[in-house]
């Protein structure tokens, strides 16, 4: 069934729409605009964000960005195949998030554009689920927010 997008006046199909969790309907404004509403508030506020973070870190004193790294370094020293892991793990988070890798579609049901699921955080065993197979999975009800 097409849904009629409030912002850009055309009729979609479902699919195209976000699913609003707490009501279990779709969200009257279409995938692409919902997109483009985030792309120019992001713009918009970047000059905010990035005075709101300049000033976190001009407050922090000395000392504290001090401990701070020297908890980083700690952890890096004392575990270098976890800090290996993670370093891995984030450059990959970025690429999906700068589209320079495409997400598998859901394991479970082929829903497009999945999230990774650890079935074994002590192992490198994981398998892509949409978000609401991967709640299932994690036995919860609220939307996981993904990156």
């Amino acid at each position: 069934m097409d849904i009629l997008c409030k912002k850009c006046g055309c009729y979609k199909p479902e699919s195209d729409y976000y699913v609003r969790l707490d009501v279990g309907k779709f969200y009257s404004t279409c995938k692409s605009c919902w997109s483009l509403k985030g792309k120019r508030n992001h713009q918009k506020n970047l000059d905010k964000d990035n005075s709101r973070t300049a000033l976190w870190f001009a407050n922090l004193s000395k000392e504290k960005r001090q401990e701070r790294n020297k908890r980083s370094w700690e952890m890096t020293k004392s575990n270098p195949a976890r800090h290996e892991k993670v370093t891995k793990a984030r450059r990959l988070r970025g690429y999906y998030h700068n589209n320079r890798l495409k997400r598998p579609d859901c394991t479970k049901c082929g829903t497009p554009n999945a999230e990774i699921h650890h079935i074994s955080y002590d192992s490198e065993i994981t398998t892509w689920l949409c978000n609401k197979c991967h709640l299932e999975a994690h036995g919860k009800k609220k939307r996981i927010p993904t990156g």
